[in-house]
């Protein structure tokens, strides 16, 4: 579920970029510094109150924070090399 989720809004920020390197070093540092820390609070929440463990929504909420954060610094670095061209 959550690869869809990350798939699409991958999708997302490269159709609204239109190929900018501009829109797309927003983009980037909009997902570093607003999604990773809500996807991680969100799945924390999730988990936490579905399974009653603290510990596994942590970690799954750590897990997809990273991934979410690890995939915006990556759009971040897609649109610093857009901009040098």
């Amino acid at each position: 579920m959550f690869l869809i989720v990350l798939t699409l809004l991958n999708v997302i920020v490269f159709i609204s970029s239109k190929g900018s390197g501009d829109n797309l070093i927003h983009f980037g540092s909009l997902m570093l510094l607003l999604c990773a820390p809500i996807i991680f609070f969100i799945t924390l929440a999730i988990i936490g109150f579905q399974t009653g463990d603290g510990i596994a929504g942590v970690a799954a909420g750590l897990t997809f924070g990273v991934i979410t954060f690890i995939n915006g610094i990556a759009i971040l670095v897609i649109g610093f090399m857009k901009k040098r061209k």
